[in-house]
């Protein structure tokens, strides 16, 4: 799917969801509001948050500031985060990150941030995929993770297509080919949406090593409570040999 980047807003991405189906909390992360209340976190990227709302908190207002702190498992302290309203819906309240300012980034080590993919990893339905061909198989994570697989018509073990948007780089794999670019998110303000937006920029990137590697891990334990996921990361494996 290309886009004109030059009419894309290149600012961190917000999913609001509006699906019952979809309101499923990240495992071991919630967002902590400044009375100390709890509320889960439904979707969570290095821009934003997508939290449900708590009775205790009262009415908010699109762009009110508030600071959060958010609770991971595995991470001694909790990470103080600034967080500007976007809007509310079923529900469920949608912050941007303020960036601005220190407090404002979320900075979460490495490590930290690969765990919470595996745990967000779960499956959506295809038929809300907007792309240019339809996956048989859609998984959607943290952090803007995305893994959609297309499979053989002649076997449903072999790996047709593939499109996988994993830290800031978009891979896919279509008629035999590999193909590696960098990708940006946006806020979508209109509407909400549930789909991957990859906007690939000129020319393709290198992965290195370490970005394959890290992919690697997180598909092998995610497979490793899936069990589906093995024809894609024997294909990704190809790719790193070469």
């Amino acid at each position: 799917m290309l886009t004109n980047l030059s009419l894309i807003k290149k600012v961190p991405r917000v999913l609001l969801l509006a699906q019952d189906e979809l309101q499923t909390p990240l495992e071991g992360v919630s967002a902590l509001w400044p009375d100390r209340s709890e509320s889960p976190v439904l979707e969570l990227s290095l821009g934003g948050m997508l939290i449900q709302t708590h009775p205790r908190v009262g009415k908010l207002k699109p762009g009110q500031s508030l600071d959060f702190r958010l609770r991971i498992q595995g991470v001694e302290e909790s990470v103080p985060v600034k967080a500007l309203l976007l809007r509310e819906q079923n529900s469920q309240l949608g912050f941007v990150f303020e960036s601005m300012t220190a407090t404002g980034r979320l900075t979460l080590d490495q490590t930290v941030r690969e765990k919470i993919i595996v745990q967000s990893l779960r499956e959506q339905k295809t038929s809300d995929c907007q792309l240019a061909w339809q996956p048989d198989m859609w998984l959607h994570g943290a952090f803007d993770t995305n893994v959609l697989i297309g499979w053989s018509d002649a076997d449903a073990s072999e790996v047709r297509r593939a499109h996988i948007e994993f830290e800031n780089l978009a891979w896919s794999f279509e008629e035999g080919e590999f193909n590696l670019q960098k990708s940006v998110s946006t806020v979508e303000e209109n509407h909400d949406y549930f789909h991957p937006l990859h906007f690939p920029l000129v020319g393709n990137v290198s992965a290195g090593a370490s970005w394959l590697d890290r992919l690697l891990k997180c598909l092998q334990q995610t497979q490793d409570k899936r069990g589906d996921l093995q024809p894609l990361i024997e294909l990704l494996g190809q790719q790193r040999k070469r």
